[in-house]
């Protein structure tokens, strides 16, 4: 038995687990967590030593940036620049598998976006992600909780073969609802542009 392996039940959230693993993300250590789409990796987005230590244990090109949950439009509003176009798509589609790219905030540390001008941000639907976010200051990290390159585990014992022994909490809230990466869409180009196909069909 991994006793870094927590149940939870999405339909009846345990807060003592939740404000746990919240702690954890506070004090940037690596959780995993269930949300809509598959299993991510969270920590402190603020935290640059927390988002390195997530970058090398993904293995993941510096480069490329990582993706922020937020429990709401005021938290990102923190991060990045929130437009009108922006809250309409948030109105429409938030909490939901949507992922937005947005330009960031100078208060967002460079490491979280690969030292680009833009940030992907998303409001989760899954219970659990949700508060969660909302527990760990309103922001935390939503990449998927697998080696770069590897398929994005759908469930914890997935997440927990390719990563578990380099994490520090992982929350098994049963099979991800939709299996599948969020839709990426990318408010910095004109037209918007959708960047990876996902659960939400759009189009500009």
């Amino acid at each position: 038995m991994n006793d870094k392996i927590i149940s939870l039940d999405p339909n009846k959230l345990d807060l003592k687990v939740l404000n746990k693993a919240a702690e954890f993300i506070k004090q940037g250590k690596l959780v995993v967590y269930p949300t809509d789409t598959v299993y991510g990796l969270g920590t402190d987005p603020m935290n640059v030593t927390a988002v390195n230590n997530l970058l090398i244990i993904k293995r993941r090109d510096e480069k490329k940036g990582l993706p922020i949950l937020a429990s709401s439009l005021n938290a990102i509003k923190r991060i990045a620049k929130v437009n009108m176009q922006v809250e309409v798509l948030a109105n429409t589609y938030w909490p939901g598998p949507l992922t937005i790219i947005i330009p960031k905030l100078d208060s967002l540390p460079s490491i979280v976006t690969g030292g680009r001008p833009n940030v992907a941000v998303r409001i989760p639907q899954n219970k659990i992600a949700l508060l969660l976010t909302h527990l760990s200051n309103g922001l935390m990290i939503g990449t998927s909780a697998n080696i770069s390159n590897q398929k994005s585990p759908t469930n914890a014992e997935e997440a927990t073969r390719q990563i578990g022994e380099l994490v520090d909490l992982i929350l098994d809230g049963g099979p991800s609802k939709l299996g599948v990466s969020s839709t990426v869409v990318d408010l910095t180009k004109r037209p918007p542009k959708v960047i990876r196909k996902g659960p939400i069909k759009i189009s500009f």
